[in-house]
């Protein structure tokens, strides 16, 4: 049994039945919150058409084509799960198509990799008709400050 640890029994939650054990691989360190410090703090601007829109849990993923240096490049821009693109901004299966020109303002990853993460300070708007399609509630917020992006830690 490796990777597992015992979980104590609460009688009363689920009876007398309950999963006496459960593997490690479940658990988050405190440090991989909210995103293990993988993304720029500062946002980017990246425009491009649509090729796909996954959505799937934990996280939806658009893959789109951006022209760069006169080289066509697959970026992936990742956001919060589909019930919340559902319930939160009002997402059905036509908001987004292959073939959308869209522009994104989102965080990069530090590897310099073209993959963006939506999930906050960021923006989506069609390039066609200016109309904005997604935005977080911190959306234009200056970025943390301090190590690792964020105010007050040491």
């Amino acid at each position: 049994m490796t990777n597992c640890r015992r979980v104590p029994h609460r009688e009363g939650q689920r009876g007398k039945v309950g999963r006496p054990y459960e593997s490690n691989a479940t658990h988050r360190n405190v440090g991989d919150y909210p995103d293990a410090d993988r993304y720029n703090q500062e946002v980017v601007t990246v425009s491009g058409t649509v090729v796909d829109v996954q959505m799937v849990n934990p996280h939806a993923r658009i893959v789109f084509d951006a022209v760069e240096g006169g080289k066509t490049v697959r970026w992936q821009a990742e956001l919060g799960g589909p019930q919340q693109l559902i319930k939160q901004f009002g997402w059905t299966p036509s908001t987004i198509k292959p073939g959308m020109k869209l522009t994104f303002i989102g965080r990069r990853l530090k590897s310099g990799a073209p993959y963006l993460n939506l999930t906050e300070r960021a923006n989506i708007v069609s390039v066609d008709t200016g109309k904005e399609i997604y935005r977080t509630a911190n959306f234009g917020e200056k970025a943390p400050e301090g190590p690792k992006g964020t105010v007050g830690n040491p």
